[in-house]
């Protein structure tokens, strides 16, 4: 889509697919974890902390990922949008490193 210019997609429903952090589907900053291309809802963060001790460990930042309902579809300001599902490590609570 990033050669389609001002080009609309039309479509019954649609798939968000980008990955994670190591994809850039996820953004870490110092004011938290975000999801850069649609503003999406972040799951609640582990309150373990970002890091864990064990740097060869599991990490509980890369469990971020959207939020999403029992259907997979995403929130946008706690909204479920109808049509708008995520797919892969984009998911809150997967750890594509360590699984």
């Amino acid at each position: 889509t990033l050669n389609m210019a001002e080009t609309a997609l039309y479509a019954d429903n649609f798939i968000l697919a980008t990955g994670n952090f190591i994809n850039h589907g996820l953004v870490a900053s110092p004011s938290g974890v975000s999801e850069p291309l649609f503003g999406l809802d972040i799951m609640p963060f582990a309150e373990s902390g970002f890091t864990g001790s064990d740097f060869f460990g599991r990490q509980p930042y890369m469990k971020c990922g959207v939020a999403t309902d029992s259907d997979f579809r995403v929130a946008l300001n706690g909204n479920m949008i109808n049509n708008f599902y995520a797919a892969g490590s984009i998911l809150g609570g997967c750890d594509t490193l360590k699984e």
